[in-house]
């Protein structure tokens, strides 16, 4: 029965797809490939075209990125890099309003595959505890925790 079950949200995860990031979500993304060596960024640019899926959890304090499991595809992978590995750690920061406002996330990385970027709380009620939208984010820093 559960077999059944994956089988169905897979299929309909596959025929109506949702991979669109939001903006900072994108910018985290971004900032994470630009650090990266030229195999790195081949092998994200390839991960985030062939996820089907992309699930946020928590709130939207967690995306996870969700991949086809058939055998046939050959997913490029980053050097084996065990289970939920932290490979980064990307800062983004806002000013539009006269306090600086910072937000924190970490990309994870599970067995050669980007798996997820969290956040420490729900992005929106964080936007809405400072009085920002998601807009007035700009890239800060990055801190690189693993290469791959």
């Amino acid at each position: 029965m559960e077999s059944l079950v994956q089988f169905l949200l897979d299929f309909y995860h596959k025929q109506f797809p949702n991979t669109q990031l939001r903006k900072f979500e994108q910018q985290c993304i971004d900032a994470w490939k630009d650090s990266l060596p030229i195999d790195g960024k081949r092998v994200l640019t390839a991960q985030l075209k062939a996820a089907y899926f992309v699930q946020r959890q928590a709130m939207g304090a967690k995306i996870c990125f969700y991949y086809p499991l058939t055998k046939d595809e050959k997913l490029p992978l980053f050097a084996d890099t065990g289970s939920d590995v932290l490979a980064a750690m990307v800062n983004l920061a806002s000013t539009a309003n006269a306090d600086e406002v910072r937000i924190c996330a970490k990309i994870f990385v599970h067995r050669g595959r980007l798996f997820s970027l969290e956040f420490p709380k729900a992005p929106q009620h964080y936007f809405e505890r400072h009085k920002i939208s998601d807009d007035d984010l700009e890239f800060e820093s990055i801190e690189i925790i693993r290469n791959l």
